[in-house]
């Protein structure tokens, strides 16, 4: 049994609840590689074309982490949470960015001002 299953029963039961049979729920989808988020990314970069499939790919891994572990009821709890990780993300990511500079220009100075990829 892993850890988030543990931590759902032991909230659970200190919520008051006395009941060893869970409540029903619709599960997540097992993708969210769907029809609808294909067609979504491709308007998105055809409105854009600056944009790319990769962006903010390095914001995925930062909410990941930020977000592991919770469970939410509602999706305003969601919505709020990722309001929140999304507020910090902007933040934290440009921080991140800034700092990493003076490594990415000192690799542009070696190629002679060739394009440095991620």
């Amino acid at each position: 049994m892993g850890a988030s299953i543990v931590r759902r029963w032991v909230k659970h039961f200190k919520d008051g609840n006395t009941s060893i049979q869970g409540q029903p729920w619709t599960s997540r989808p097992l993708t969210a590689s769907t029809e609808h988020n294909k067609e979504r990314v491709d308007e998105i970069i055809q409105d854009d074309r600056r944009v790319t499939v990769d962006t903010d790919y390095h914001l995925f891994g930062f909410v990941k982490d930020q977000l592991r572990g919770q469970c939410y009821e509602t999706t305003e709890a969601i919505q709020k949470a990722m309001r929140q990780c999304l507020l910090l993300a902007g933040t934290e990511l440009h921080r991140r960015g800034i700092f990493k500079l003076p490594e990415r220009w000192e690799e542009c100075v070696q190629r002679s001002g060739d394009y440095v990829e991620k």
